[in-house]
């Protein structure tokens, strides 16, 4: 097609007549629509906020009863027993039946959900508050009430949670669409009343309803509701319906905090203390920093409840020396193996204490790099001689990096306890792995000082060793170690 006859028959045509072309193709194909308002989105936030729509909120909850209906009936229908093996794409390596199968019934299971997450990404992106909850109330409802059949768990245990988990995973990844946009203050009225007349129905239609579709959505809410005339909206509505938004602290936390009202916020937070960590860190940073006393009394019962979580948080805060604090330095050094608080422990605790705190330890490699900040390289030697006589089925410490610590303490103990490593190795497996592991070993050693001549004897050594092992030959050259 030539470009410049192209060019004249467009330039020939009427304005009138390209406007309805150009219409007549926006309207036919979803796609080319969608290029068009993401063209001139600023355009169409603009008149989409100039005019805004009207919503009967009955004829949105039959419908929203009718879309889930018709979405469970479609993942009804799905047969993950009778799977479609010839959509199997062998990936050039092994992989076992059952991973095959799993992989083939969430590709169908994917197919089911695509049509009805691309809907839900463009009511994100374009769609208004309202048709965007009408939207995730039908699909989670949808798949809440589906029966898929899945008798041998090919999908998942209870299939229905991949479904879930799909489209939990497109709300966290299209949630942050919604940061840069706008809705009008009717538009969240009409939202958050249409999310808890749903909750509603569902609650007088089933006999133990949960609070499934608000767990989901919890994240999408907290994205929404970035302004106090907003939480506003939410809150009063909330109390109307009587949603116990207990059962959701982070999203009750985040509303009540933009209500500007700090007694408030207070009351619901000391209401749901140790319900979840982050709401319970929140209320105790607030005690630091205003109420320390309080601080002080709760700081015990939120360490025992949240001991992993809470230690940078609180360490940081309680009094030091205290028998709290102790507590909290000695938890993170034995349960979370941090060398950090064994260093501040040390100004607290006795000889005997450390000592014996250092012994209680199971894990031999941190009981290694302990006595290595104590100096105590005897002690080391010990662990690295015991680990060799126990020869476990698998090694429980990094001998390589465990051995470096005696290099230059203990030389002679170095060279022998890597000798009878190098001898066990030998002993264990005679493969390419192995042999590398010994030549890589033995480069290392010659950094022991003092030592490089008896490190190239046992080179040698190995090197005629007989029969003949050819590999290692090879990875002894590689390592550089033949001179």
């Amino acid at each position: 097609m030539n470009t410049t006859d192209f060019e004249n028959l467009f330039n020939k045509i009427t304005q009138s007549e390209k406007n309805k072309f150009l219409w007549d193709i926006l309207n036919s194909d979803e796609r080319i629509k969608k290029m068009f308002i993401e063209k001139y989105f600023q355009e169409w936030e603009a008149i989409r906020l100039q005019n805004p729509t009207g919503f009967d909120v009955n004829e949105l909850l039959n419908k929203i009863w009718e879309d889930a209906a018709e979405i469970s009936r479609r993942l009804n229908q799905i047969d993950f027993e009778d799977l479609d093996w010839d959509s199997w794409e062998d990936p050039g390596y092994y992989v076992p039946d059952y991973e095959a199968a799993q992989m083939i019934a969430e590709g169908m299971a994917d197919h089911a959900l695509e049509g009805l997450l691309e809907k839900l990404k463009n009511e994100f992106k374009f769609g208004n508050l309202t048709h965007i909850v009408s939207e995730l109330a039908s699909i989670v409802h949808g798949i809440d009430m589906a029966e898929i059949y899945d008798p041998y768990s090919n999908l998942s245990d209870y299939s229905n949670d991949y479904f879930f988990e799909k489209v939990s995973i497109t709300i966290r990844e299209e949630k942050y669409k919604l940061l840069s946009r706008k809705f009008l203050p009717d538009d969240y009225k009409t939202a958050v009343g249409l999310l808890f007349k749903f909750q509603e129905e569902k609650e007088q239609k089933e006999e133990n309803p949960e609070y499934l579709f608000l767990t989901m959505i919890a994240d999408f809410l907290i994205a929404v509701i970035n302004k106090k005339e907003n939480a506003q909206v939410f809150w009063q509505l909330a109390n109307e319906f009587r949603v116990d938004l207990k059962e959701f602290p982070g999203l009750l936390n985040h509303v009540v905090g933009l209500l500007d009202n700090k007694k408030l916020w207070v009351q619901i937070m000391e209401s749901i203390f140790l319900q979840d960590y982050q709401t319970s860190e929140d209320l105790m940073a607030y005690y630091f920093k205003s109420q320390k006393e309080i601080f002080q009394k709760k700081a015990t019962v939120f360490f025992e409840k949240y001991k992993y979580e809470s230690y940078t948080f609180l360490a940081e805060r309680v009094k030091r020396g205290s028998p709290l604090h102790i507590s909290i330095l000695k938890h993170a050094t034995c349960k979370m193996e941090r060398i950090s608080a064994f260093r501040e422990l040390k100004e607290f605790i006795s000889t005997f204490e450390k000592t014996e705190l250092i012994e209680s330890i199971s894990n031999p490699e941190y009981r290694i790099k302990l006595w290595n900040h104590e100096k105590m390289f005897d002690k080391i030697e010990a662990i690295i001689s015991d680990e060799l006589k126990n020869d476990p089925v698998y090694d429980r410490i990094d001998f390589t990096q465990s051995i470096k610590y005696l290099y230059s303490s203990k030389p002679d103990s170095a060279i022998c306890l890597t000798e009878i490593k190098v001898e066990k190795v030998l002993k264990s497996g005679r493969n390419r792995a192995a042999y590398r592991y010994i030549a890589d070993l033995l480069k290392q050693s010659l950094s022991i000082p003092g030592k490089q001549g008896q490190i190239y004897s046992m080179v040698n050594h190995l090197y005629n060793h007989k029969p003949n092992l050819p590999a290692l030959r090879d990875e002894l050259k590689k390592a550089r170690l033949m001179v």
